[in-house]
């Protein structure tokens, strides 16, 4: 993934994953436990997705964020995709777009509803691209390994960070 990824991220066969705000319950607000996309991107608004490839990170926000996350963005890692502006592709246009036939998209599936991770599926299926629901949460296993390196271990939690 993010060519600065921690290696068990590295190793993954994933071509991307994707990092959205939900929790299991799908709540609006979720708790420190669950706030993966924070953890990756230090994005701190409620809603927005994450995607993450082996050279590119890109988070989705709407109009409500847009200051608030370039703000809170590492330009030098992180390109912010103004949701529904004209010329900013949905998150599915923009796998489909950057990724080729045969790659797969790791997701936590207990972070997307039924009805989205359907429509996401059938979307990419135009290009021969799979959602790979993953048994366990990529992020928590990279956050994980972090925390274990102690407070100033690794890339101070920032997927693609550090040297």
């Amino acid at each position: 993934l993010h060519a600065s990824a921690p290696p068990s991220m590295q190793g993954a066969p994933l071509a991307c994953i994707i990092v959205p705000t939900d929790d299991p319950h799908l709540s609006e607000y979720v708790s420190e436990r669950y706030k993966r996309r924070h953890f990756v991107s230090r994005f701190t608004g409620s809603q927005g997705t994450a995607v993450i490839t082996h050279d590119q990170a890109c988070l989705w926000a709407d109009g409500r964020y847009f200051l608030q996350a370039e703000q809170q963005l590492d330009p030098s890692m992180w390109t912010l995709m103004k949701q529904h502006t004209d010329g900013c592709p949905t998150v599915e246009e923009w796998v489909r777009n950057t990724l080729s036939e045969g790659d797969a998209v790791g997701v936590d599936a207990s972070t997307f509803s039924y009805s989205t991770y359907e429509s996401m599926q059938k979307k990419l299926d135009k290009k021969g691209i799979k959602l790979v629901p993953t048994s366990f949460n990529l992020i928590d296993v990279v956050r994980a390994q972090l925390e274990g390196e102690g407070e100033e271990g690794g890339s101070g939690g920032k997927v693609g960070g550090g040297e």
